[in-house]
């Protein structure tokens, strides 16, 4: 979907290289802590519960179109850790990722179910790997880790871009919110991976164009 010029052009201003302060030795797959991958999955989870006090009116379409028929037999903690093993992406892209069903779901004003957690999990995480860490996988391979068709994963990416407008940047201090987000979700059990020390690099995005 993404190609690398675009009418717009996006100025980013976040952390996209992170050291790592941690003495865990369990590394997923990816390249991450397996801790920091087990933060992420909760501040998801976090999220979906946020979601159930929030009382919503109206269907959004463009929501809806996220949903699945019924609930997925796996865990989104699960989905999230099997993602993580599989593809390789930076603490950035993962904090964008959630940054991003945040936005989705203030645009749409459209919940975060179990119907919907996975597939815009997947798509956010997608976009990010595209935005921050720029070299990736393929959608090809993502929609085969994410348990989904290339087709249905280009579709669903095509109308997340649209749904935000292609608005796929965000302040630095945005970007630290969702940041410590995640981090405070070990502070509980003591194991939580701290990113925020690293230094900040201060750069532009790659252009973006939608294919057609």
């Amino acid at each position: 979907l993404f190609c690398t010029t675009h009418k717009r052009h996006f100025h980013l201003t976040m952390y996209t290289q992170m050291s790592m302060h941690s003495n865990d030795s369990h590394i997923a797959g990816g390249g991450l802590p397996s801790v920091w991958l087990e933060q992420v999955a909760s501040s998801v989870v976090a999220l979906l519960e946020e979601s159930h006090y929030r009382v919503r009116s109206g269907k959004n379409k463009a929501a809806q179109l996220f949903d699945t028929p019924t609930i997925a037999a796996m865990s989104i903690e699960d989905y999230v850790m099997r993602i993580g093993e599989y593809c390789n992406a930076t603490a950035g892209a993962y904090t964008m990722a959630l940054l991003y069903l945040r936005r989705f779901c203030s645009v749409t004003s459209a919940p975060l179910t179990e119907r919907n957690v996975h597939r815009l999990f997947a798509v956010c995480l997608l976009v990010g790997f595209k935005f921050v860490d720029d070299d990736t996988c393929t959608n090809e391979f993502f929609a085969h880790v994410a348990g989904m068709s290339v087709k249905e994963l280009n579709q669903l990416e095509k109308q997340f871009m649209l749904v935000l407008d292609w608005h796929v940047t965000a302040t630095e201090m945005e970007f630290k919110k969702n940041l410590h987000f995640i981090e405070a979700q070990g502070t509980e059990e003591g194991e939580d991976l701290c990113f925020s020390d690293a230094p900040t690099d201060v750069g532009s995005s790659d252009d973006f164009e939608e294919s057609s």
